[in-house]
């Protein structure tokens, strides 16, 4: 992205990165896919929490369903969000054991059917279409993962968020509004960002 001329609404933020995203060739998507979950992997050796959501990749985003296959092998519990239908309220969680229980969800992306146990995560990777450095970021819009760690922070629940992207997805500065929820760390195949403490 140009360092100088940033689109100054959201809709232009996620136009620009959903482009950029979507322009990635497979093979380059790949391999920097493996170099992320390998981050990732780093990173989560140093937690000691070991309830962790992630999400079915919709648009091109980062696969995160083998390092989570990968975590359940060192017994981690793992699990992935739930919309409830028509609710504009903070996601659920329900484990995740394999792609065989997942189901479409009410706008169409996999997720855990209503026999999958309910879970509280002590950790959540989280989908972006856009990001900065300063680990804020927009998604499509509907806000589910800002009420989401809004709700948790509130009720004074533990999470750890991380955010996972391409380096193409990042700007330097987003709009940021009152809702909007940073993250704790994002990691992309370039690097690993975390807000300016």
């Amino acid at each position: 992205m140009s360092k100088n001329a940033l689109p100054s609404r959201k809709s232009e933020y996620r136009s620009r990165a959903l482009k950029a995203r979507m322009a990635l060739p497979d093979a380059a998507r790949l391999a920097a896919g493996e170099v992320i979950l390998n981050r990732l992997n780093s990173l989560l050796t140093r937690q000691q929490a070991r309830n962790i959501a992630g999400y079915a990749a919709i648009r091109g985003e980062v696969d995160c369903f083998p390092v989570l296959a990968d975590l359940r092998g060192q017994g981690y519990r793992t699990g992935l969000p739930v919309v409830i239908a028509g609710a504009r309220e903070a996601l659920l969680f329900r484990q995740f054991d394999d792609e065989e229980t997942l189901v479409a969800g009410p706008f169409g992306i996999p997720e855990p059917d209503k026999t999958r146990q309910e879970m509280t995560p002590d950790i959540l990777l989280v989908p972006l279409v856009g990001f900065d450095r300063t680990c804020h970021r927009i998604g499509y819009g509907a806000g589910f993962y800002d009420r989401t760690i809004a709700a948790y922070t509130k009720a004074g629940l533990p999470l750890l968020t991380i955010g996972l992207a391409f380096e193409c997805q990042k700007f330097d500065k987003l709009d940021v509004e009152g809702h909007d929820q940073p993250l704790n760390y994002i990691i992309t195949e370039a690097a690993l960002y975390q807000p300016a403490i």
